[in-house]
């Protein structure tokens, strides 16, 4: 695993060093994120120098915070009160932010180097296993789904113990009540919005993690697929690849996008020449038979056609207008 421009800071650090770097909006954003009181994120904006002073002694920190603030978009993973998100830098290059105690530990990664071991070490799963468990599919009413995240760890032991309810599920509620009956999430974000495009939801296991349809609810049911930890993190990784990297593409095309582009202004006015240059020597082809009576309109023609590419350079460094169908 190759990695660098490693700091360490405290969430009013982080929050402060962002502000002084001039990414305001950002500091407050993850102030917001941290449910942080008005006062709390004011002393961190103010007392940010202090701060910096005891934590960070990093000589990348102006890299990372740069990294951090201008990411197009980032996957966060949550176990408990532990976060692990991976920020967009570009083609090559991740962000990677562990989350403990409130302390912030950033450093860059290669996309190559992959996540697969970083995944299980941070749920705490051995990388080099490879049970392969009989795979299991079992079907939850809402109701009780909803009723496992509320009663008592006692209630809940008793529904395990309870051989009315098929073995897969209580094995299933095991494993829940082993994760302090909660769900892991793990959230694709486009950072333009702050709000989770999609969510994954997973119960891990002893040797399998149980991956939780919600979203396609059948008839109240709530689908649980068990899966090795190889193939569902495998499956996870390459997830990440495709959405960190979807960004870097559509930002090299960012000249497309924008109100005004003498790039694309510029292209056209190569291509309309090209093609005018064309037509003259396919006209200089057959010069001999118009030279003396049809030059003049010849060369006439060429300036005309040069006038009007000009005149569609400009109106293609405008951005075109996208027509939305009608649903």
């Amino acid at each position: 695993m190759i990695t660098k421009e490693t700091a360490v800071l405290s969430t009013r650090a982080l929050i402060g060093a962002l502000f002084q770097a001039g990414f305001k909006n950002k500091a407050k954003q993850l102030g917001r994120e941290h449910k942080m009181k008005k006062k709390e994120l004011s002393e961190a904006i103010n007392k940010a120098e202090y701060f910096l002073k005891a934590e960070s002694s990093s000589t990348e920190l102006a890299s990372i915070l740069g990294h951090l603030a201008q990411a197009q978009r980032k996957v966060r993973f949550e176990k408990g009160q532990d976060y692990l998100i991976i920020h967009s830098i570009d083609e090559k290059n991740v962000l990677i932010e562990s989350v403990h105690n409130a302390q912030h530990t950033f450093s860059v990664q290669s996309l190559d180097s992959g996540f697969y071991s970083m995944l299980c070490e941070f749920y705490g799963f051995d990388p080099s296993a490879r049970e392969d468990p009989v795979k299991m599919n079992l079907e939850i009413d809402t109701e009780t789904y909803d009723l496992i995240h509320a009663i008592e760890r006692e209630e809940l032991e008793k529904m395990i113990r309870d051989e009315s309810y098929e073995h897969q599920i209580r094995r299933f509620l095991e494993d829940f009540k082993a994760n302090g009956q909660s769900v892991n999430s793990i959230d694709y974000t486009k950072n333009t919005h702050n709000q989770a495009d999609s969510t994954v939801l997973f119960v891990p296991g002893k040797e399998y993690i149980w991956s939780i349809d919600y979203q396609q609810v059948k008839n109240n049911q709530i689908i649980a697929t068990s899966s090795t930890v190889e193939q569902y993190f495998r499956i996870i990784e390459r997830s990440l690849e495709e959405f960190l990297t979807v960004t870097v593409a559509k930002k090299k095309n960012s000249s497309e996008t924008k109100p005004f582009s003498i790039q694309r202004g510029i292209s056209f006015f190569v291509k309309g020449n090209v093609l005018l240059i064309v037509m003259l020597l396919l006209f200089n082809v057959n010069k001999n038979s118009w030279v003396e009576e049809g030059g003049s309109y010849v060369w006439l023609f060429g300036l005309q056609t040069e006038v009007i590419i000009l005149l569609l350079s400009f109106i293609a460094c405008l951005r075109p207008k996208t027509v939305k169908k009608a649903s």
